[in-house]
């Protein structure tokens, strides 16, 4: 069938018609500067010419990327602009008018050409600048334009309806005198005769163009132009290029006459009257020639030649031929026109998508523009790969649609159109490519449960298809994403964050080779690896240091073996606000301590020392106020001198001072009792209460106590009372993350501010750790004995450590998490302990207990696996082990410690690992009643203070750290949690 064209413009209708077969390239560049928007319009006036540099540029209503899109150009086209707004263009492609972007064009440099005179009686208008193109319009002699362009002798110029070409020979510029009537031209032009038995016709010359037809051997067609050995030719149906190696060429003579005599040689009647409703005119006197127009009947016209029985007419928008065998002559008066509506038509469709190739799951739009007429309702189907066409969509004015394709494959897309109300249909598809694409991944990562700096995280990316890459990006906090690794077949990532925050992964991937990515993320939270947990008691820290005090705490630390520690060292060691840098809890306590001379005399010294002097002597059985201590001496008043006693030959005793240490409710248990002026019986009696009676005591003072009736507030006698404290407390509280950080200076100062003018505070050393208490413009808060100060991350490091002091809140409960290998690592050179990772990990899962823990007891016990308890000692004919010195009692330690370990079953040292944890756990840490699983809590027992203590040593859950914590920095990935006790405090 024909697949047609319908151009409308202002006052001017063209149609043009051509085989399908033969409308490939060439028509469509021909359909293209038809629609072209070089034609002046009445409603506007061309600014330039520009040239579409894109392959598609949409035509929208606005200039603006928000407005509707009316129809595209493609590339290479060249259209009028009328109008501009910014970087928009306004140009009018077919009867569309609209707006294109000025990124996407390329300004056409015009040339200021003089006006020139048409000097021909009637000279043809062309759509191109050669005699084979399509004749447009005819202008009249003396009539005057101002070129637009000029090309090979040609014009181009606007009539004020088309703008097209006329003939340099048959025009003159305004200001030069020409004749009327030129000299015809003369001499010959190239005819072609085709050599080969068929010869492909290109869109353009050279091999790489496309092929819309072919001609045959023996066939001849003149020469348009020539170019690299290819000339270009006109078929009859379509223009293009033939290869000069398959042609030879043929002298003809040129006509004489000009391509528009004045004067038609025929007799040709006055007019002619269209005697069929509607008629075409054509290019040429054949139906062989283009149809570019239609008459209607009772139109008449003035015939201007006449050839094969076609007339040729001027409809008074374009020149074209009829055929006669459908008009009347009139060679007299005619009767009035009787013109009559011709049939409406659907000329063709054109098919659009708005992508070339997509992937699936991508959405592909198809638009469909209609020729010749606006009421046109379309159906559409599609054939997805190897299958048959369904229908996506039914009729209707829907003059789009969307259609996601679920594979890879050549697709088509076929659309019925015809006009709403008929039958005959006009059907084009249009094929699309779609390729295999990733339709998305799944990330994960190995550790579901935060982390900590310097512990890595791996992650992960799976799809369902082969041959994918990778491409990986890490963001922490609100900070900018930060590539990690560039696309590669690797689905894994290893990640080491060294700051805590949120952290979020990107993957991009894609299938090899191609451009379509798939993201996908996954959050990730990075936190210290110091968790602690505050413990909080109902009593007191002075009802917990007097408790201590009063329980003889020993100390090596004078100098002179053990002997009774001072109450300002056992305050140094049981308060735990010494050892931990993230609390600025501050205790305080009111405590009157007593002593017994215990030898029968003993020197008061002027200092705490023996080399002073002798300021005064007490006597046995005498007691004194405790003033000071000092270094294991007490310093004390006996009435004639003050001065310094040794500690070594006193008993002590404390108490607390009488308005810190009052009960929290007292009951009388006298029938009546009297409450009074003052603290003597010598007082007036002003109140009284009686027995059973709940008071709460204010102040004390020589063993009365002052209480408020609710009538009065007076004193009442002690002895009369029953004193009542509440019940001691124990309960979880608050929970956190710490994380710490190392300086890598020799010294660095600690200020007062987040800065270097700070005020200097102090100074900390190189590898001393410390905990974060806080960030700001890349310096770190942090406590150094008491004092909160700043210093400079400059000249630290992030650290998975803690302080060593800390360590003696250590739980030792549950596993620290580190595997065999870690632990064999540390146990490398250890003697027989060395390769007993497993054992230990057994032990802890067994009987709840931090492998570190049972790690540095051991060592400690067997002298790091070289004893001869761990070596083996024979017993009873069997060689039994012992790797935590249970049993082994300073009068006969291995005797002891082997019976122990023979009586328990431990013939193995795994057995003497696992049956040595058991002990230790059912006897302190997870012990039901006491549940000492710290080393503070081992020493002090703060949940029952005064029973069930480790150790004597005040010290002793202090010097333990250093070992564990030494053994925990041999490691890598592991978790420290603590328990920090925090006391009340009394009001």
């Amino acid at each position: 069938m024909k697949g047609k064209v319908l151009i409308l413009t202002s006052g001017m209708l063209v149609l043009f018609a051509a085989s399908n077969g033969d409308v490939k390239e060439e028509s469509q560049n021909k359909f293209s500067e038809i629609l072209s928007p070089r034609i002046s319009y009445a409603t506007g006036t061309s600014i330039k010419d520009v040239k579409v540099t894109t392959q598609v540029l949409n035509v929208r209503q606005k200039p603006t990327t928000n407005s509707k899109r009316l129809s595209q150009v493609r590339v290479g086209q060249v259209y009028t602009v009328y109008d501009q707004s910014g970087s928009w263009y306004k140009i009018r492609t077919g009867s569309i008018t609209g707006w294109i972007h000025g990124d996407y064009v390329m300004a056409i440099p015009t040339k200021n050409y003089p006006e020139i005179k048409v000097t021909a009686t009637r000279l043809n208008v062309r759509l191109k600048p050669t005699i084979n193109s399509y004749r447009i319009s005819q202008v009249s002699k003396g009539q005057k334009f101002k070129p637009i362009d000029e090309q090979n002798g040609w014009y181009k110029i606007n009539t004020g309806k088309v703008t097209g070409w006329v003939h340099g020979d048959y025009v003159q510029k305004a200001s030069t005198e020409k004749p009327d009537k030129p000299k015809p031209p003369t001499g010959t032009d190239t005819e072609l005769k085709v050599t080969a038995v068929k010869l492909n016709v290109r869109t353009g010359p050279s091999t790489s163009y496309r092929r819309i037809s072919q001609v045959s051997k023996g066939q001849k067609f003149k020469a348009i132009d020539e170019k690299n050995g290819w000339y270009k030719i006109n078929t009859g149906k379509v223009t293009g290029w033939v290869h000069g190696g398959y042609v030879e060429k043929i002298k003809v003579e040129k006509p004489t006459e000009p391509e528009n005599p004045d004067v038609p040689d025929k007799e040709l009647p006055k007019e002619i009257i269209i005697d069929t409703p509607i008629l075409n005119v054509r290019t040429g006197p054949s139906t062989n020639y283009t149809r570019i127009f239609q008459v209607y009947e009772g139109r008449k016209y003035k015939p201007l030649d006449e050839k094969n029985g076609w007339y040729k007419i001027d409809t008074g928008k374009l020149t074209g031929w009829i055929h006669g065998g459908y008009v009347k002559k009139i060679e007299g008066e005619t009767e009035p026109e009787k013109p009559e509506k011709p049939k409406e038509e659907l000329e063709d469709i054109i098919i659009t998508k708005d992508k070339e190739v997509t992937y699936i799951n991508d959405t592909l739009n198809i638009k469909v523009e209609a020729v010749g007429s606006e009421n046109v309702e379309y159906e559409y189907l599609v054939k997805v790969p190897n299958g048959e066409f369904t229908k996506l969509k039914n009729y209707s004015t829907t003059n789009s649609i969307n259609y996601t394709p679920k594979n890879s494959g050549t697709y088509t897309i076929k659309v019925n159109a015809r006009i709403k109300g008929t039958t005959e249909v006009i059907s084009k598809q249009i094929t699309h490519t779609v390729k295999d694409a990733l339709q998305q991944i799944n990330i994960s990562k190995d550790k579901q449960k935060d982390t900590y700096i310097n512990v890595p995280v791996t992650i992960t990316a799976l799809s369902d298809m082969g041959n994918v890459e990778y491409e990986y990006f890490v963001k922490r906090n609100d900070g900018s994403w930060k590539k990690q690794k560039d696309y590669s077949l690797d689905n894994t990532l290893v990640f080491t964050p060294t700051q805590r925050g949120n952290y979020i992964f990107r993957v991009n991937a894609r299938i090899k080779g191609t451009t379509r990515v798939v993201t996908s993320e996954i959050a990730h939270s990075v936190v210290g690896n110091i968790i602690y947990q505050n413990i909080n008691y109902s009593k007191s820290f002075q009802d917990f240091l007097l408790t201590q005090m009063n329980k003889n705490p020993q100390t090596d630390k004078y100098g002179y073996g053990w002997t009774t520690a001072n109450l300002p060292d056992v305050d140094k060691y049981l308060n735990p606000e010494n050892f931990i840098q993230n609390s600025d809890r501050e205790y305080s306590y009111d405590i009157i301590g007593q002593l017994k001379i215990t030898t029968p005399i003993l020197n008061v010294r002027e200092s705490n020392t023996t080399s002073t002097p002798v300021v005064d002597q007490v006597e046995g059985g005498q007691v004194y106020t405790i003033l000071g201590e000092k270094d294991g001496w007490y310093q004390i008043n006996t009435g004639k001198a003050a001065g310094w006693i040794h500690g070594g030959y006193v008993s002590t005793s404390y108490r607390a001072n009488s308005n810190t240490s009052l009960f929290d409710k007292m009951t009388v248990t006298a029938s009546v009792l009297n409450v009074r002026e003052s603290y003597t019986t010598s007082t007036s009696v002003i109140d009284q209460v009686k027995y059973g009676e709940v008071y709460k005591p204010i102040e004390e003072h020589n063993g009365w106590y002052k209480i408020d009736t609710g009538k009065v507030v007076g004193w009442v006698h002690g002895g009369y009372l029953k004193g009542e404290e509440e019940a001691h407390t124990v309960s979880r509280g608050e929970t956190g993350n710490l994380y710490s950080i190392k300086v890598d200076a020799a010294v660095l100062n600690v200020r007062n501010k987040p800065s270097e003018s700070g005020s200097l505070l102090s100074r900390v050393k190189a590898d001393e750790i410390y905990i974060v208490l806080g960030e700001q413009n890349g310096w770190y808060k942090i406590k150094v004995n008491g004092i909160v100060g700043w210093v400079s991350g400059d000249y630290t490091s992030n650290s998975n450590k803690a302080p060593q002091e800390m360590y003696q809140f250590l739980v030792l409960s549950g596993s620290s998490g580190l595997d065999a290998s870690q632990l064999n690592n540390i146990l490398k050179g250890k003697g027989i302990l060395e390769g007993k990772g497993a054992a230990f990990i057994e032990a802890s899962r067994k009987y709840n207990i931090n492998e570190i823990y049972l790690i540095s007891h051991a060592l400690l016990e067997t002298g790091y696996g070289k004893s001869t308890l761990a070596t083996g000692v024979k017993v009873n004919g069997k060689i039994v082990y012992n790797m935590y010195g249970i049993g082994a009692y300073d009068s006969n330690p291995i005797g002891g410690g082997s019976q122990y370990a023979y009586n328990s079953g431990w013939f193995t040292p795994e057995q003497a690992i696992i049956g040595g944890a058991k002990f230790i756990s059912e006897k302190y840490v997870n012990n039901p009643n006491y549940k000492q699983d710290t080393l503070y809590k081992m020493k002090w027992n703060p949940d029952s203070p005064g029973v069930h203590q480790y150790a004597t040593d005040i010290g002793w859950a202090s010097k333990q750290t250093r070992k564990i914590k030494e053994l925990y920095e041999l490691c890598d990935d592991y978790t420290l949690r603590f328990e920090i006790p925090k006391y009340g405090v009394k009001n």
